[in-house]
Parts: C-alpha cells; structure tokens; sequence
C-alpha cells in the first residue's frame, strides 16, 4: 500500500506536465449570490467549468476535452442533496470524462496503439480529475439539510 501513493502521485504530475502546453480554461459567470458562505458555490446559472473562483483547472488538453463533464458536475454540485448525492455526481463526472476520452480517441482494434495511448493518457487525466473532487469537493457542492 505504500507504494501505490507515490505511483499515483506521480501519474497525477506525470498527467498534468504532459497537458500543461495545451490547456485552456473557460470560465462562464453569472451574478454572484448574496452571502460569502453561498458566494463558493456554483448556482445553476453560473459555472467554472473544471475549477472554482480561486482554482483554475483545465477542461481540455491535448488528450481531454472535459468541458461538458465538467459543466454537468458543477450543475450537479449546485443542486445538491446529501453525501450520496455527492457521490453519485462525482461517479457521473468520471463517467462523462472516460465517455468523452472514448469518443476523442476511438479504438477500431487492439492493434491501435496510438489510439489506445492517447486514450490511456485521457483516462489518467479523468481518475486524476475524479480523485481532485472526491479529495476537495465537498466544500462546493451544496449540501441540503435533511
């Protein structure tokens, strides 16, 4: 088990060097709701695609393009609901972004290396992304009461 933390944290900065060149990161707002403690928390109107006010995180690379998943969870985040929820959203994430590196990166037969590399590059930058909100997540997305 003490390996296996030095191996992910080098895939994750492994993954990020390797996207590093060709990011982009887009960032749509609307206006802010009242109150500081609502203010961190994407609204159903506004969103930062794959980061937060004070976080950039890119939604496409040279091997990802995760702006729609990324659109989707912060949707999902500001409607909330418990810590399931939460859960169920992040899983969603990760299945729109490994939905997103299939369609990229399509495979027509094993013998597709180059296809299958990419597309191995993708799904690290997804687990990566996933373990980033499962880890930090859960102070924007909005909790309900029960």
């Amino acid at each position: 088990m003490a390996r296996v933390r030095p191996m992910l944290l080098a895939a994750a900065v492994a993954v990020l060097v390797l996207t590093s060149s060709t990011l982009t990161h887009h960032t749509a707002t609307a206006a802010t709701q009242p109150g500081a403690a609502e203010a961190t928390r994407p609204t159903a109107t506004e969103t930062h695609h794959c980061g937060t006010d004070t976080i950039q995180v890119p939604d496409r690379g040279a091997y990802f393009d995760f702006a729609d998943a990324c659109a989707n969870h912060d949707v999902c985040y500001a409607t909330g609901g418990s810590e399931f929820d939460r859960y169920l959203c992040d899983r969603a994430f990760l299945s729109d972004m490994t939905a997103s590196c299939n369609a990229m990166w399509p495979v027509s037969s094993i013998w597709d290396t180059a296809q299958l590399r990419s597309r191995r590059l993708c799904y690290g930058v997804a687990y990566t992304y996933y373990l980033g909100v499962r880890l930090g997540g859960s102070a924007y997305f909005n909790y309900i009461p029960i």
